[in-house]
């Protein structure tokens, strides 16, 4: 996202997506206190558009606002371009398929399937569309800028788990919220999730060096809890938990490391 000879502003990114955030969990725990968005259609709805378009949103307009101010981009279309930006389109396609089919498995192993007939299926492709908003377009600031602006400080691992812990931290305002799904997951299992998902799709953006297959990627993680019933986040972790998120993190370091190679290998180096 962010010009490699530019200077990355980190700490004001972070101020920006936390501020933009949180004013808004703020703003749904106020309504949840004074009963405004309490019991009601309107207080749902009202909760899930802010949780979509103002918190969910925070990264995207916090890179919009930094790369504009920088003379980066010159507005709406320049920054989709650069969300959308790939070298090969086929094989961020591929690449990115591969990763969500793979997403099936520790699901399988965590949760039970709600027992929806096949053809239900059908209803994640809209689905999927819905849950950009509400959270895949996080990665334009988490994995699109974060990660990389790390690496160039740190090696890839530290670099994984500590945008997976500020990832977790910023949500926390969330189990304030009784509307939201956070209210209703263990914080720890959820934040060893955010951990593990950090470091697969830091490894996904190496691979695909795009910034909408993790867009894509977080989408249709969170669109499976219409398959899954989310057990593993609503449970303290377990052996289970802990073992699979290993596993997953493992295999994400071993991908990201083979892939670094490959590309220092092309570029001569």
């Amino acid at each position: 996202m962010w010009n490699k000879n530019e200077k990355k502003p980190i700490v004001r990114y972070l101020l920006l997506t936390f501020a933009i955030a949180w004013i808004g969990l703020i703003f749904l725990f106020a309504g949840e206190q004074t009963g405004i968005l309490t019991d009601s259609t309107f207080g749902v709805v009202a909760s899930f558009a802010v949780v979509g378009f103002v918190c969910g949103m925070a990264p995207a307009y916090a890179m919009f606002i930094l790369l504009k101010r920088s003379g980066q981009i010159r507005g709406v279309k320049d920054f989709l371009g650069r969300v959308f930006k790939t070298e090969k389109a086929l094989k961020t396609i591929i690449i990115t398929a591969l990763f969500c089919l793979a997403l099936l498995a520790p699901n399988i192993i965590l949760n039970s399937y709600i027992e929806n007939p096949w053809y239900f299926f059908l209803f994640f492709i809209p689905a999927i569309a819905v849950m950009m908003v509400g959270g895949g377009f996080e990665e334009i600031g988490w994995r699109g800028f974060l990660q990389p602006a790390l690496e160039e400080k740190m090696h890839f691992i530290p670099a994984a788990f500590i945008v997976g812990v500020i990832w977790a931290v910023w949500h926390f305002p969330a189990w304030l919220v009784t509307n939201l799904n956070q209210s209703d997951f263990n914080m720890l299992a959820f934040s060893i999730s955010c951990i593990t998902m950090s470091f697969i799709m830091a490894a996904l953006y190496k691979l695909t060096r795009n910034v909408f297959s993790c867009v894509f990627y977080h989408a249709w993680s969170n669109a499976l809890g219409g398959i899954f019933t989310l057990d593993m986040l609503t449970q303290p972790p377990n052996v289970k938990l802990i073992v699979v998120c290993a596993v997953q993190i493992t295999a994400a370091i071993i991908v990201y490391i083979i892939a670094a190679g490959k590309q220092k290998k092309e570029a001569g180096i």
